[in-house]
C-alpha cells in the first residue's frame, strides 16, 4: 500500500528532478505543482508538472490539502 500525498514542490530544479525520478519506483509522492518566486521561474511547466508564481500558492491551494515540500540545493539559491 503506497501513501499518497497531495504534494506542492517548492524549488522546480536538479533536486526535484531527482527526487520525482527516485519517487518514479515507489509512486508515494503525487506532486500537484511546483513553485517558485517569480524571478526564478524559467517556464510554466517542470517535468509537465505545471509551475505557479509562490506569491499566489496559498490562494490556489489550500494549506488543509496540501503539504509542501522545499527542494533547493545551492545552484537553486
Amino acid at each position: 500500500m503506497s501513501i499518497e500525498k497531495k504534494l506542492i514542490i517548492y524549488g522546480p530544479g536538479c533536486l526535484a528532478e531527482i527526487l520525482l525520478a527516485d519517487d518514479a519506483k515507489y509512486h508515494q509522492l503525487q506532486p500537484v505543482c511546483f513553485t517558485a518566486d517569480r524571478e526564478y521561474m524559467i517556464g510554466d511547466t517542470f517535468m509537465n508538472v505545471p509551475v505557479i508564481p509562490f506569491d499566489t500558492v496559498i490562494t490556489e491551494y489550500s494549506p488543509e490539502e496540501y503539504d509542501m515540500l522545499v527542494v533547493c540545493d545551492r545552484q537553486d539559491l
